[in-house]
This record gives C-alpha cells, sequence and structure tokens, in this order.
C-alpha cells in the first residue's frame, strides 16, 4: 500500500484548520497594505492563535518527558497550591532524588505549573487544559514582539516582526507539547519577552508604575525558570550606564523599585520551601547549580551546541540570516541605543548557556523572538526599495510568513508521516489505555502497578488514581488492601505467579482491557 499524501495523513478537519489559520495571516497582511494597522495586528494575532490552537487539536494526549509530570504535579496543586506533588499519596518509599518518581516536586518554579492547573480546574483534567496556556502566552507575544520592535525601529520592520513570530513554526509547534521542557520553555519566554515589552515602555514614559509592572514581569520569569528570568535587568543596567542616565538617580532608584518587587514576589516561595520542605529544596537549589558544573542526565554537548541549536528552532535559512539580522537590531534606536543593549543580553545568554555544561536545544527559545526581530529589520529595508507598491510588498511579506511557517514540514511532525509516528501512537495508545482502565476503576482509591514505566504519570493525570511499575510481595498487597486500596495490575511476563491467582488483584491487559 501507498504511503498517504501530506493532507490525507493531516485529516481534512485539521487541514482546513491550518488553511484557516494561514487565510488570516494573510489576510491581515494584505489588511495591513491597506494601513488599517491595528485592525489588521488584532487579525494576526488572531490566525496565531488558530494556529497555535491547532497543536492541541492535532496532539491531543500527552507527551512523555516532560509533559504529562508537569501536567500531573498542575493537577495535583490545585487541591494544595502550596505542595507540588508528582506522588501525592505514595505507597511506596519515594526517592527524593528522582524528579520522576519523588513525593514533593520541587524539579521547576512553581509559576508555569500554578497557570496550567488554573486552566485544569476550568476546563477539566484533559490534554486541551494543560496545553491551553501555552497556546495564550504564546499568542500574546505576537503584540508584544511588534510592541519591541515597534519602539526600538519602526513600523513595518515592528509589522513583520509579528508577522514571523505569528507563524514561526517552531513556537507553533512547541504548545503540543512534543518537545522536553515544552510547557515550561514556552511560558518562560512569554515572560522574558512580556519584560523586555514593558521596560521599553518604561524607557519611553519614565513611569515608576511601569518600572514596577517590568519588574512583577521579570519575578513572573524567574518563577518560571529562575535566574535566567532576570535577562532584561541587564539591558536596563547598561542603559543606565548610558551618559544620558548614569547621574539620573531616579531612574537607578525605578531600577532599584523594580529589583525589589522580584524579590517580594520570588522570595516568600523560597522562604516557603526550605521551611516546608528543607531537604527537597535544599537538594533542588544545590542540583540547578550543577546545570553549570557538569552534564545533567547526559545532556552534554560541543561548545557550538547552542548554535547549533538554532538551526532546529529556526531552520538553517533564519538560523543564517540572525547574523546579519543582529547588526541591524544593534544599529537600531540611535538615539538611546536599545537595541544595542538588547543584544548585548542575547549574546550574554549565548555566552552562559555555551560556558554551561548541561546542554539543551530549548535553552535557546527566549532568544529566537529577538533574532527574529532583527531579521524583521533587515528585511524591511530591503522592502523599501518597492515599498510604494503596496500589493508587491503585501506578497513579499506573505511569503516570508508562508516560508516561516512550513507547512508541509509542521504536516509531516503532527501526522502518521512523522519519522515519530510510532512515539505518537505510543502516547495515544496510553491514553486509550488509562481510559479503558478508569471505566473498572470507578470507586475507592486505586493502585495500578506493573505500569509501563513511560506512561504512569500520564494515567495518574488522566484518572486520578496511582500507578507504579513495581510489583511488590503479595503480604504488602494485602496490607494496601487491608488500608482501603484497591489493587490493580498490568498482566505481562514480569509479574509474580502469585499475582495471577491473587483475588485481591485486578488483573488488566497491555492495552487496559479486563484480563
Amino acid at each position: 500500500m501507498s504511503e498517504p499524501g501530506l493532507l490525507t495523513a493531516f485529516g481534512v478537519a485539521h487541514t482546513l484548520w491550518l488553511v484557516s489559520g494561514i487565510a488570516l495571516i494573510v489576510s491581515a497582511i494584505y489588511l495591513h497594505a491597506s494601513r488599517h494597522v491595528m485592525l489588521s495586528l488584532i487579525l494576526l494575532t488572531i490566525g496565531g492563535f488558530v494556529l497555535r490552537l491547532l497543536m492541541i487539536s492535532t496532539d491531543p494526549f500527552l507527551y512523555d518527558w516532560d509533559e504529562q509530570y508537569h501536567a500531573l504535579v498542575a493537577k495535583n496543586l490545585i487541591a494544595h497550591p502550596g505542595t507540588p506533588m508528582l506522588y501525592n499519596d505514595p505507597v511506596l518509599p519515594v526517592v527524593m532524588e528522582d524528579w520522576a518518581r519523588n513525593h514533593i516536586w520541587l524539579h521547576k518554579p512553581p509559576l508555569f505549573l500554578w497557570i496550567i492547573a488554573a486552566s485544569v480546574k476550568l476546563f477539566g483534567a484533559t490534554p486541551f487544559a494543560v496545553k491551553l496556556p501555552s497556546v495564550i502566552l504564546g499568542t500574546l507575544m505576537v503584540p508584544a514582539v511588534y510592541g519591541i520592535v515597534k519602539r526600538i525601529a519602526s513600523s513595518p520592520a515592528a509589522w513583520i516582526a509579528a508577522v514571523l513570530f505569528a507563524s514561526h513554526s517552531y513556537f507553533i509547534q512547541l504548545v503540543s507539547g512534543f518537545r522536553n521542557t515544552d510547557h515550561n520553555d514556552l511560558i518562560f519566554s512569554a515572560f522574558v519577552i512580556f519584560s523586555f515589552w514593558s521596560w521599553l515602555r518604561y524607557t519611553d514614559s519614565g513611569s515608576w508604575r511601569q518600572a514596577l509592572f517590568t519588574g512583577f514581569l521579570v519575578g513572573c520569569a524567574v518563577l518560571v525558570k529562575w535566574m535566567p528570568g532576570m535577562l532584561v535587568f541587564g539591558s536596563w543596567g547598561l542603559w543606565l550606564l548610558s551618559r544620558e542616565n548614569r547621574t539620573d538617580r531616579k531612574k537607578w532608584l525605578h531600577l532599584l523599585l523594580a529589583a525589589v518587587s522580584v524579590v517580594a514576589l520570588v522570595l516568600p516561595w523560597q522562604i516557603h520551601t526550605f521551611r516546608y520542605f528543607p531537604a527537597e529544596a535544599a537538594y533542588e537549589m544545590e542540583y540547578n547549580f550543577l546545570h553549570f558544573t557538569i552534564a545533567i542526565e547526559g545532556h552534554e554537548g560541543e561548545w557550538y551546541f547552542h548554535f547549533d541549536a538554532l538551526r532546529e528552532l529556526m531552520g538553517w535559512t533564519f538560523a543564517l540570516l540572525s547574523v546579519p539580522g543582529l547588526v541591524f537590531l544593534m544599529m537600531s534606536d540611535t538615539r538611546q541605543k536599545r537595541g544595542l543593549y538588547i543584544l548585548a543580553a542575547v549574546l550574554f545568554f549565548f555566552v552562559f548557556y555555551t560556558i554551561a555544561k548541561t546542554k539543551m536545544p530549548l535553552f535557546m527559545l527566549p532568544v529566537v523572538p529577538f533574532l527574529l526581530m532583527g531579521i524583521a529589520m533587515m528585511l524591511s529595508r530591503l522592502f523599501e526599495s518597492f515599498a510604494k507598491q503596496k500589493a508587491l510588498t503585501a506578497l513579499a511579506v506573505c511569503t516570508v510568513a508562508v516560508f516561516t511557517l512550513d507547512p508541509p514540514h509542521m504536516i509531516t511532525n503532527h501526522s502518521s508521516l512523522s519519522e515519530l509516528a510510532w512515539y505518537r501512537d505510543q502516547m495515544r495508545d496510553d491514553k486509550l489505555r488509562a481510559e479503558r482502565i478508569s471505566t473498572v476503576c470507578t470507586e475507592g482509591k486505586w493502585i495500578v502497578f506493573n505500569y509501563p514505566d513511560n506512561s504512569r504519570a500520564a494515567f495518574m493525570f488522566y484518572t486520578g488514581h496511582t500507578a507504579y511499575n513495581q510489583t511488590p510481595e503479595a503480604e504488602f498487597i494485602h496490607g494496601l488492601v487491608l488500608r482501603g486500596y484497591k489493587i490493580g495490575c498490568i498482566d505481562m511476563e514480569n509479574i509474580p505467579e502469585t499475582y495471577r491467582n491473587n483475588p485481591e488483584i485486578t488483573l488488566f491487559t497491555v492495552d487496559g482491557t479486563l484480563k
């Protein structure tokens, strides 16, 4: 049998959805050519939202590494907002050092988990609810990118930057959770961009309220991924050291006000965790510092690893264009040189993670919007040569947008044609297995043993029951029954024979049906 074509593999509904998103972006581009700037930006943002929402529909399940763990911890936060837990009712000994098996889960800061928890509370324990915050915050980055470039370059460059980001293939696909660190890195990138947008507004207004709000956004970024969230303070500090600002005490006080607001937002969580979970908090703090000195969990690479990562995040063409794009970023805003200070922050980010021993592609995700801004400034200058020919300019921007979106690549990644189609099928089967088991586990507290290790967290999220990949002794099982638990087990070759004839154990097949 021949392999299905791209659109056939993607499905009629998803194809129409994709076409609708592209149509909205193209319509926004031509509307902008008619000088309906704000209306076109709104339409562009809606188009970006539609494309990101599509990714929830194509991947309506939880991915392993790391989405299912984030989803489970977020769900458990609904009942206990101050106590992040993976296993909320551990009956087997927990390993504090193993973030995929422990009880108190401080492996990541809490804000993005609280945001996901709020979504799960509103929409239920579904993959849709887990992914939706990334869709919303990723979409809001579109006008934020526009606002940043408009203040340091020009409206045409800002528009092209917004178009590039609204249609950026990797950022769109990431909301599906297909890449490890998934929503954590996307939401972190959003708050970093928001903080730069707010800081630029402050530099124009000089308002202490705007400085305070910038500090609030920085604090949010820190509460998603710790210290890298303070990136904007580097640009802010360089701006204050310029000749025009270095003696302005009020501006320095505003920076101090922003820094105090970060501390006020972040410190309570640190105090809380060290008070109530001292061992776990101390371990995670040490573990975070180890990322800089050793390759954690085998995530190693050469010194150029994160430069090469841009090839995955942006594609070869845009990765190469980002080099001259950075020159345009540096040359923007000749009066206040804020583009230069943003460039300095981007370069610092690269240097910091180049020196760090632990390497992961998504570490560079927050700088991608800035690279796109530089490319947009360069393209804007290029399009000036035929700016009076509005239709031609709109056609050029449409071409760049479609190239950025790369629909064939997106369709391939999220259809049966993907090289990892087997993996996506496994995630889908994991969800079906959990649903089948939940039809049996309707009453009481269930613990299912011998569950496939790479989908334990997903099962617990979907069903609210507990799962382990171990098979404890029969005496231990009996003790759990006496404590009111109901026991299930996935029947595979490795289970003890005592399990097969034990009336206290309900056996399930690997696909989740009753044995």
